[in-house]
């Protein structure tokens, strides 16, 4: 398949963009102390924010970052670490803890049982 104009030009942005999100997380996770066998998960938190942060917006990009995080928290990930790596990408937002969900407003609601 031959290559498109401007493929390559792209490709290269597209790595160098990657390149600086991996150099940023490790300068983050090397500062506070995390073990290099967990570098992997911080990197993947670090592309996933990135990659929420191109396709999401205001409340709703709040939200999924919460949930991200969560995720990462859930599967043993620092907190205080990823709060540092989404304030370098978002140091405008205010960032919430974990989201808790209020199951009493789920009564009533059987589909979910």
């Amino acid at each position: 398949m031959p290559i498109k104009p401007g493929q390559i030009e792209h490709f290269k942005n597209v790595a160098g963009d990657q390149v600086q999100i991996e150099r940023e997380v490790k300068r983050i996770i090397e500062s506070n102390g995390v073990r290099p066998m967990f570098n992997h998960f911080y990197m993947n938190f670090g592309k996933k924010l990135v990659s929420l942060i191109s396709k999401f917006k205001d409340a709703i990009l709040l939200t999924e970052m919460e949930i991200l995080q969560t995720k990462w928290i859930a599967r043993g990930l620092d907190a205080n670490v990823l709060n540092l790596i989404k304030q370098y990408y978002v140091p405008s937002y205010s960032i919430a803890g974990p989201f808790t969900l209020d199951v009493s407003l789920l009564d009533g609601l059987d589909y979910l049982v």
